[in-house]
């Protein structure tokens, strides 16, 4: 099963960095967390048993490691869901990002799971949402992308046509961008929205052609 390797996931952050943010702040905070999260989804106790025995589990333990433990100095959340994301790709499991995929991940930071059981079960909810969005056929891939992605954008449309539409759509994509806990995301809604339609757009292409779209290292 292909997994990512330590330059690949670094090399991802570097995306995130380049393309979206420009604190003064960057790069990689600690190391060994790192190395740490690239072999989680790969974990085997002393008795044989994986902790995270599905492509979604692996795919989930990545995306919490990154977003919960903070390794890098900034854009841990997209880096984590990028990471999700590849890994999936790379196994021929093709994810739809829905517009409301900010909050979810900002759920999964403000999540104060300590315990084995805890932090076990944050990381099944996060499998079982990569699972049902994921597809690795064509036609089951094109139906999520209209429930999640094309059937939401018709409803803003619709929505913004009414008297106070613009207002409600606003609020809508508040909420969608969970700006009442991170009010700095109003200031930058088009590049929130740039990045999940651009991950949206690499994901179809992938589907489409049954390849890789993402050019990184991988074991």
């Amino acid at each position: 099963m292909p997994h990512l390797s330590e330059a690949a996931l670094l090399e991802l952050h570097t995306i995130i960095e380049r393309k979206y943010h420009s604190t003064i702040v960057s790069g990689v905070k600690d190391p060994g967390l790192i190395k740490s999260i690239i072999e989680r989804p790969h974990l085997k106790l002393y008795d044989g048993y994986e902790p995270y025995n599905t492509v979604f589990k692996k795919a989930a333990s990545l995306m919490e490691g990154i977003i919960r433990l903070h390794p890098f100095n900034d854009g841990n959340k997209r880096t984590g869901l990028l990471a999700a994301f590849v890994y999936l790709q790379a196994n021929r499991h093709y994810l739809v990002i829905p517009l409301n995929t900010v909050k979810f991940t900002v759920n999964i930071a403000k999540n104060k799971a300590q315990s084995e059981k805890e932090i076990n079960k944050l990381v099944d909810e996060i499998a079982k949402w990569l699972e049902l969005r994921c597809s690795s056929n064509k036609d089951d891939y094109n139906k999520k992308l209209v429930r999640y992605v094309t059937l939401p954008i018709i409803g803003l449309v619709a929505i913004s046509l009414t008297g106070i539409g613009l207002f409600i759509v606003a609020k809508i994509l508040d909420e969608w961008f969970a700006v009442k806990m991170h009010p700095e995301y109003k200031k930058n809604p088009k590049e929130i929205m740039g990045f999940l339609l651009n991950k949206i757009d690499d994901s179809f292409k992938a589907m489409k052609s049954q390849s890789l779209i993402e050019k990184v290292p991988h074991k």
